[in-house]
């Protein structure tokens, strides 16, 4: 029988409750540069582009 995972679920990492559970993997991040929200430095994340507007807002935001 093939290895089965659960789904990863995405949370801005707005709360340390919620960096709690990411640090710990149990959640993953989200980050976009406009939420001001960084890459934890632990756990898994994925980078969201941002465009909900009529434009981008690059990509340096994710490099501070």
């Amino acid at each position: 029988m093939p290895l089965m995972h659960a789904p990863l679920y995405l949370a801005p990492p707005s709360t340390a409750r919620i960096r709690e559970h990411i640090h710990a993997r149990r959640l993953g991040a989200i980050v976009t540069p406009s939420s001001g929200n960084r890459v934890p430095e632990h756990g898994w994340w994925a980078a969201d582009s941002g465009i909900f507007g009529n434009s981008y807002v690059g990509d340096e935001a994710y490099m501070d």
